[in-house]
């Protein structure tokens, strides 16, 4: 290779380098001088202790059910097909299929871990210095969201599909269930009847309507989580994440 092409090479390296640093504190020069995977080690601590906090809650029984901030509720477009229920004596009904997509999530959660492994062990020196020193407190989630949605997706939506498509009552499953009281709502709502009625419209496919909630209660966890190690000394509990606000 041409010498002066070496040269160039090495001389971008270093001002690459200088770049990323002169975003750092002195002491995370310091410390990046003396140990450069230290922010790589303590942003993966971070949000290793974070995703395993949130997935082992979630994955647990109740886990999403008892949470009332990121319990799965039925799709918001079955509000007047809830009602109806509701008026006929079939609550129970409405809360046992509540129940049954809840428990669609918690068996989808443990798919989780593998996943945020591979993004975590992935995170770069430049990933590192942005997250740590950037002014969002939940940028670590957010590169967390973008890095792994799409295959968290893929491997919860037959998990959730699964679970609701076991027997619920009456030998039916979930979905069963929610099928045929779609169908009978439909037939409702393009009847006559419906120039009184005004119903609308129920477009949501149930699998792909929890799969995009269990989600969303995952990066909510994960997001708390990290706020809180941000902001609460005590929650940081390995030497590689105190190392990442060292002043």
């Amino acid at each position: 290779m041409n010498p002066y092409r070496i040269k160039v090479a090495i001389f971008s390296s270093l001002l690459g380098f200088a770049t990323l640093l002169s975003s750092c504190t002195l002491d995370q020069v310091n410390a990046v001088l003396n140990d450069p995977n230290y922010l790589q080690l303590g942003l993966r601590s971070l949000l290793k202790v974070s995703t395993d906090t949130s997935v082992k809650k979630l994955s647990a029984a109740d886990g999403y059910f008892r949470d009332q901030l990121i319990k799965i509720l039925l799709p918001p477009d079955a509000q007047d097909l809830i009602k109806g229920l509701q008026y006929i004596g079939q609550q129970q009904l409405v809360d046992d299929l509540i129940l049954r997509l809840n428990r669609g999530a918690e068996a989808a959660a443990v798919k989780a871990t593998p996943i945020f492994v591979k993004a975590i062990t992935n995170i770069t020196f430049n990933d590192a210095i942005n997250i740590v020193n950037g002014t969002n407190d939940t940028a670590a989630t957010q590169f967390l969201r973008v890095n792994t949605s799409s295959a968290l997706y893929n491997a919860f939506l037959p998990q959730v599909d699964t679970v609701l498509a076991q027997p619920l009552v009456a030998g039916l499953s979930a979905k069963e269930s929610w099928s045929q009281i779609i169908n009978l709502y439909e037939g409702v709502r393009t009847s006559p009847a419906n120039l009184f009625l005004n119903l609308r419209p129920i477009n949501s496919n149930l699998s792909q309507y929890v799969t995009q909630k269990a989600l969303d209660g995952l990066y909510f966890k994960i997001k708390g989580h990290e706020q809180r190690i941000r902001t609460d000394v005590n929650l940081r509990v390995t030497d590689d994440i105190r190392r990442l606000w060292q002043r």
